[in-house]
């Protein structure tokens, strides 16, 4: 788990760009905006309730910051079109395709697979998928040069796939 966590932070920092920046610009500002609103409030009541909602802001921020560029700069649509469990070998195979929805074109992506157990109660699934799945891979994808609507096809291989109970692949993907 603390793998996953380390991962994710070098991820975000290694691959940091200049919407990034310009999104935690904008994140700032409105934190400046919000903490002098909260200062010039003459209620002490309402400036508690400011001052609240403002370190909200700033603990909530980079995340909201992060998860608007992705879901609008760098979109992805990933598909999995078959999953194979060779028979001789301990090893699952999954094949798919990334496509580029955002609105820039990309150098480089990540593809993220994670086994989770097939019967986990819907309101568990979410801990089983990030936190303890069965199996878990980051692949980086070759490719120069991905522009919008283009299509790029992957293959992932999980070895020492042992599991013998139902189970439910995941895929996820990042591009920069």
């Amino acid at each position: 788990m603390i793998e996953f966590i380390v991962g994710n932070i070098e991820n975000f920092f290694l691959n940091f760009t200049f919407h990034d920046v310009l999104g935690l610009i904008v994140a700032f500002l409105i934190f400046i905006l919000l903490l002098t609103i909260t200062i010039m409030l003459k209620n002490t009541i309402l400036k508690l309730l400011f001052f609240l909602i403002t370190i909200g802001f700033l603990v909530a921020s980079p995340f909201l910051v992060k998860d608007t560029i992705d879901s609008t700069l760098r979109a992805v649509d990933l598909n999995i079109t078959s999953e194979k469990r060779l028979v001789f070998t301990d090893t699952l195979v999954i094949s798919g395709s990334l496509t580029n929805k955002g609105l820039i074109d990309y150098s480089k992506c990540s593809i993220y697979t994670r086994v989770v157990p097939k019967d986990t109660n819907e309101y568990l699934k979410p801990i089983f998928l990030y936190i303890k799945p069965l199996y878990y891979s980051k692949d980086k994808l070759d490719i120069s040069y991905l522009k919008m609507n283009e299509t790029v096809d992957f293959k992932v291989a999980i070895n020492n796939f042992t599991t013998k109970s139902n189970y439910e692949s995941v895929v996820a993907g990042e591009c920069f």
